[in-house]
């Protein structure tokens, strides 16, 4: 079904936890990429914490995967964007996805005790994150960190979990889809 001119199919896998880390977690390679990110040490959801992302990922067995390929229609894609304009569609498209499947990957997190929601969106509950004020986070029941802050490698999981190649956005040509993540990390 198309939405929004664009369509959704459901990504859904259960990987075992040290599988997961074994295949798919690279901190150090990460971390310096998110080191380059704009948002890097603006908000909460990104690096660099107050804790170490090894023992996050240490405290849990399995890792359930639940995503979305949104195929964007022909006349989304024919269209040329600006930089402005690239930006506030893919920020309207996600934030719309990141709402839906936040409220449904929630309701799995309260579910499961003691599991842990991680996503491949930046936090965007608050119009200015409070860390730029050196303040904690105002909601940090709310507030999960992203699947590549803690060392996820988000683009090789999709790669060769689901066989998707994540495409970026290049000179204001949209790719014909996008892929968007969340994890749920689970205690068994």
């Amino acid at each position: 079904m198309e939405t929004y001119g664009y369509s959704i199919r459901r990504l859904e896998k259960t990987v075992d936890a040290e599988t997961f880390v074994r295949n798919y977690v690279d901190i150090p390679r990460i971390a310096g990429y998110c080191a380059e990110c704009s948002e890097y040490g603006k908000n909460w959801s990104c690096p660099a914490y107050k804790f170490h992302t090894e023992d996050l990922w240490k405290r849990y067995k399995t890792v359930r995967l639940i995503g979305e390929k949104l195929t964007l229609s022909d006349r989304l894609r024919d269209k040329k964007y600006t930089d402005i304009g690239v930006e506030d569609f893919l920020n309207e498209m996600f934030t719309r996805e990141k709402i839906k499947m936040t409220l449904f990957i929630r309701h799995l997190e309260n579910k499961y005790r003691g599991s842990r929601i991680l996503s491949s969106l930046i936090c965007s509950y608050c119009k200015r994150c409070a860390r730029l004020d050196g303040k904690p986070c105002r909601h940090p029941d709310k507030m999960r960190f992203m699947i590549e802050g803690v060392g996820g490698d988000v683009e090789a999981m999709s790669k060769d979990l689901f066989g998707i190649e994540i495409l970026w956005t290049k000179d204001g040509v949209l790719p014909p889809y996008y892929v968007i993540f969340f994890a749920l990390l689970m205690k068994d």
